[in-house]
């Protein structure tokens, strides 16, 4: 569960003891056919983050299927994609244990391009198919605290103006108006006005400036 909301405080690992009966439907889903996890609605929910073990044998299964949970969920997170996509074709997928590249949208753009292949450098540690040779939870902590990124709140505005086709002006909740760059939106520079975003809005002159710029849903 997010904390904070919009700000992304923090996070709080939550369980009311759906994890539990949840892992015994998965299981039965995962034993029996291919009609079973097709029936199964918690098992087609949980499939795009199972490690490959949990699909092999289920009960024998450690805390290196979190770590590559966490990883299938960053992916998903960073591309707006599901690893192995959903559903019981994920499986095979899954098996071969193969994590797909980064779409172009967001490797050709130069201001997202290094952060994300160094996000995208751990989603790889986390997925290794040998449970063996994924971080622990304590190395991928470590290696997250080693990235930089912004600690400024994060808030909501709308899209005011284009200007010359390659910047303009957000208005933000609080009533002023946001300098931007088609290039500091993230994975899709297209936005129209009007159009709700999220962003960070950094000091500036005359204006604070965006970075990043997220369509907001």
């Amino acid at each position: 569960m997010v904390v904070g909301g919009q700000h992304f405080k923090g996070f709080k690992i939550t369980d009311f003891g759906i994890a539990k009966m949840a892992q015994e439907e998965i299981s039965d889903a995962v034993a029996g056919d291919e009609e079973g996890l097709t029936n199964s609605q918690t098992a087609l929910g949980a499939l795009p983050y199972m490690a490959p073990e949990m699909i092999d044998d289920i009960k024998n299964v450690d805390k290196p299927a979190d770590v590559w949970a966490v990883g299938a969920l960053t992916y998903e997170i960073l591309t707006g994609k599901r690893p192995f996509g959903a559903g019981y074709q994920a499986v095979p997928l899954i098996q071969a244990a193969k994590v797909p590249g980064l779409p172009a949208a967001v490797t050709s753009n130069t201001q997202f391009q290094p952060f994300a292949s160094a996000i995208y450098d751990l989603i790889i540690a986390c997925m290794q198919k040998d449970p063996s040779a994924r971080l622990s939870a304590d190395d991928l902590v470590k290696a997250c605290e080693g990235l930089y990124y912004s600690t400024i709140p994060r808030e909501f505005g709308t899209v005011k103006s284009f200007e010359y086709g390659s910047w303009g002006f957000a208005s933000s909740e609080i009533g002023d108006d946001i300098f931007y760059h088609l290039r500091s939106v993230y994975a899709s520079p297209i936005v129209t006005i009007g159009e709700r975003v999220w962003m960070t809005a950094h000091p500036g002159s005359p204006r604070r400036r965006a970075f990043p710029v997220v369509k907001a849903r």
